[in-house]
């Protein structure tokens, strides 16, 4: 299954539109702002958006691991795996569950950099269960002041179906 997941995400191309394109232009440009990348699709369009010079990408905890780095500087951190290397994205729900239990490296990982850098969030509801983890385990470490503090470098970017405008709002999550 991994196999044909890869290959279908390999075999995708970004599709030639206008608005797309003034998009992706942006997005390089904003790129340049930046320190680091964490993501956790498989596909290759942040490393093709990407110069190659100025974003390594280190895949899974094994990538971490197995390379002398300096934290979240410089990286595409693909921390559910790439389909550059099959075996480890993070696919089925024994792969997930694998990941929360075996992956704790990855899991201290992000959470320095989230109390630490400030960090844009793409694609990401305050309702993912990845991230309401990780504030989960912040919200034991840190004081409430503390989270308020962190909190605020934090930005949230999605795309509601049939609008278009830019609707900037605060969010408070409640956690256990």
């Amino acid at each position: 299954l991994k196999k044909l997941v890869c290959e279908y995400l390999r075999s995708l191309s970004i599709i030639e539109d206008e608005k797309l394109d003034t998009e992706l232009i942006q997005f390089r440009e904003a790129l340049k702002s930046v320190s680091g990348i964490i993501t956790t699709n498989y596909d290759l369009l942040l490393d093709n958006l990407c110069d190659k010079n100025e974003f390594k990408p280190v895949i899974g905890q094994k990538g971490l691991l197995s390379q002398s780095h300096t934290i979240f500087v410089d990286e595409i951190f693909k921390i559910h795996g790439c389909v550059s290397d099959e075996q480890s994205i993070i696919l089925t729900k024994k792969d997930y569950e694998n990941f929360l239990e075996k992956q704790k490296y990855i899991l201290g990982k992000l959470m320095v950099i989230f109390t630490e850098y400030p960090i844009i969030f793409i694609g990401y509801s305050l309702d993912d269960k990845n991230i309401l983890t990780i504030l989960e385990d912040l919200s034991i470490s840190l004081s409430v002041e503390e989270l308020k503090k962190v909190s605020e470098k934090w930005i949230f970017v999605s795309r509601e179906v049939g609008i278009d405008d830019l609707i900037i709002k605060e969010h408070t999550v409640y956690i256990r």
